[in-house]
């Protein structure tokens, strides 16, 4: 017989081992026009996909090849709003799946690659959950 309580209870948190900790920042790795990368950090609070420039170059992009962009942004390392240089739009991809990602090019650094945000996040068919996100794979 199932007892439901619905009343005031004390509750006790553990703290999660390091084999179950799912509240790591979520890396992936993969292939930027044919040319590995690695730690490109999925990020569902970023709005758009943010490439560093010195990535850029390292990956071989040309700046004549840059769409230019006034825009600003934000939120990045929890400094100030930054100009990004440049669009960049190159072919993303990890596993099995490629697609064309427009990259917003930017003087920034941290302890990431790149960022994928909502941009890539949603032309894969993402689920965003609260900052953890699992893409939904095609099986047909």
């Amino acid at each position: 017989m199932a007892h439901l309580q619905f009343g005031p209870r004390e509750v006790v948190f553990l703290k999660p081992s390091e084999k179950d900790n799912h509240l790591k920042a979520l890396y992936t790795r993969g292939h930027i026009n044919g040319k590995p990368v690695t730690r490109m950090l999925v990020y569902c609070g970023a709005i758009i996909n943010l490439m560093p420039y010195s990535l850029y170059k390292k990956l071989g992009g040309q700046d004549e090849d840059l769409i230019k962009t006034n825009m600003t942004v934000s939120g990045v390392g929890g400094s100030e709003p930054i100009s990004a240089k440049e669009v960049a739009s190159m072919e993303l991809t990890i596993g099995s799946k490629m697609i064309a990602t427009a990259f917003f090019v930017s003087e920034v650094q941290g302890n990431y690659n790149l960022i994928l945000g909502r941009d890539w996040i949603y032309a894969n068919q993402c689920v965003p959950l609260p900052c953890i996100s699992f893409c939904l794979v095609d099986r047909r």
